[in-house]
């Protein structure tokens, strides 16, 4: 929180499990809200590849999350 404050941001975003009820209580703690209209989807490396058309990158680049 100090780090995103010292950055100028406007907020922070969590994604949590809907069964990660213990979670979910720690970020009630702090009053965040939830909106139930996102959900949250990803792909593999290998869909990035078939969709880009882009292969033989270095593969030890960390996921991108959003």
């Amino acid at each position: 929180a100090q780090y995103s404050l010292e950055q100028g941001c406007s907020g922070m975003n969590w994604m949590v499990l809907d069964w990660n009820e213990p979670a979910i209580q720690f970020y009630k703690k702090y009053n965040a809200s939830f909106d139930p209209a996102w959900t949250f989807a990803g792909v593999t490396r290998k869909e990035l590849e078939k969709f880009t058309g882009i292969t033989g990158v270095n593969g030890n680049i960390p996921f991108t999350s959003f």
